[in-house]
């Protein structure tokens, strides 16, 4: 069966962010749109599933994904959400987000807000749904919350995690490792027709604004996963503000996260200290990646019709 109210998913959503946070009236809401002009500067189109000189595997994996996209049943099966949190989200005198009301909250902790704010939503869509946390440290990842369909075993856990210092370099490969170790995906005969009892998605939040992200070439575990059709990986990159010295490196970051770590089927969005958008864009995964349209083809706009004369 199809997921019920997915047409009031930003609705519900918003009246989260009032409930959640009696400091802030709905109008306050409203005026937090801050003008990050960096929010438009950075490509988010989802074009990276075929890159230029793209290696013999990557076709392979974008080949596969889009097939399977095209035949699996667009049915509501169990989703197992890992929320993957970026713990070195940028530090030392970095903007802090600010709301309409002068409420500033520092990356690490917006990154919590908007968790805890999806976690009860996707719960108030669907209670069969399962969430585990991760975390990316500076020396790796680590499994914190193991699968749960209580959200507040993750948010309880999530309150206590601290901020660590950033890396010069974040290897990827060890994201995929522990995944990896943990899951077993589930096999069907016929992808076409059989239902799988389940399918399992990770968001990453990566918050690292000059921290590069690699994905080893040999890394088997990140080959495995991306081949299934019933792994997803979506992607949210927050980070400074852009301005003329950190530009060009924000948008490497975001190349590389895009061409190393997702996939055809990934919503990939990319947000500066805009607490508005990025409440928008955690909204818009909120969808069950089994029922949504690829990216590419998502429209969130209303447009008048054109009547004829």
């Amino acid at each position: 069966m199809l997921e019920e109210n997915m047409p009031t998913l930003s609705i519900m959503y918003t009246q989260s962010v009032i409930t959640m946070d009696e400091r802030k009236s709905e109008t306050s809401d409203q005026q937090s749109v801050v003008n990050d002009s960096d929010d438009t500067s950075m490509s988010e189109s989802n074009n990276y599933g075929n890159p230029e000189n793209e290696e013999e595997e990557l076709d392979k994996k974008s080949n596969t994904q889009e097939n399977f996209n095209i035949l699996l049943p667009r049915m509501n099966v169990q989703e197992k959400i890992i929320i993957c949190l970026d713990l070195c989200a940028d530090l030392h005198g970095s903007d802090p987000f600010r709301f309409g009301d002068g409420t500033k909250l520092s990356t690490l902790n917006m990154l919590k807000r908007i968790v805890q704010m999806f976690l009860f939503c996707k719960m108030t869509i669907d209670t069969k749904h399962e969430y585990a946390l991760m975390a990316l440290h500076r020396n790796g990842a680590s499994w914190i919350t193991h699968f749960t369909d209580t959200p507040s075993d993750i948010t309880n856990t999530m309150a206590t995690l601290k901020s660590m210092p950033q890396p010069p370099e974040c290897d990827m490969s060890c994201v995929f490792d522990k995944i990896a170790e943990i899951i077993a995906l589930p096999h069907v005969s016929d992808v076409s027709v059989e239902l799988p009892s389940h399918i399992y998605r990770v968001i990453m939040l990566y918050a690292r604004t000059n921290c590069r992200p690699i994905l080893g070439t040999n890394c088997g575990s990140a080959k495995a996963l991306t081949l299934s059709p019933y792994f997803f990986f979506d992607l949210i990159y927050v980070h400074e503000p852009l301005n003329d010295v950190n530009k060009d490196t924000c948008q490497s970051i975001f190349n590389d996260l895009c061409t190393e770590l997702c996939l055809p089927t990934s919503y990939v969005f990319n947000v500066g200290r805009n607490p508005t958008k990025l409440h928008d864009c955690m909204a818009k995964l909120l969808a069950h990646p089994l029922q949504r349209p690829l990216q590419e083809d998502a429209d969130y706009k209303l447009l008048p019709e054109e009547h004829s004369n």
